[in-house]
């Protein structure tokens, strides 16, 4: 039987799943929200006329909202998995403790990994807005 994306988010998966639905769901109202941010920040910078250097910084929003997407995406949190804590059940916040090193080191790889991801597509918008004129 082939898992899907609901089910998943279900269940525990150490280094893939640490999110349930409203967790999920949560990360998915801030990605939108950051991303919101992203295009006010850089059109404000057009429309003031903003030097180049500090229009740069809608880099930062921009990290933001792919950080929340690709948690939302994937299902894993990078903070739980920074943590070592998950939580798949229905509330918000309420974690439960990985217990197995091995686990939380999966974990820990998982969220450097997005983090990564993140940031390298935050500067890649943040040189597109220096770069624009």
């Amino acid at each position: 039987m082939k898992s899907g994306p609901a089910e998943s988010a279900a269940t525990y998966i150490p280094g893939v799943c640490n999110l349930g639905g409203a967790e999920v769901r949560m990360r998915t109202m801030a990605a939108w929200g950051c991303l919101g941010l992203t295009v006010i920040s850089w059109g404000f910078c057009f429309y003031a006329v903003v030097p180049a250097g500090w229009r740069f910084l809608v880099a930062l929003p921009a990290t933001g909202a792919l950080l929340c997407w690709l948690q939302s995406r994937y299902h894993f949190c990078v903070h739980y998995g920074l943590l070592g804590v998950f939580n798949v059940g229905t509330g918000v916040g309420q974690t439960d403790t990985v217990e197995q090193a091995e686990y939380r080191r999966l974990d820990q790889q998982k969220a450097l990994k997005i983090i990564a991801m993140a940031c390298a597509g935050g500067i890649a918008v943040g040189v597109l807005a220096y770069l624009c004129s």
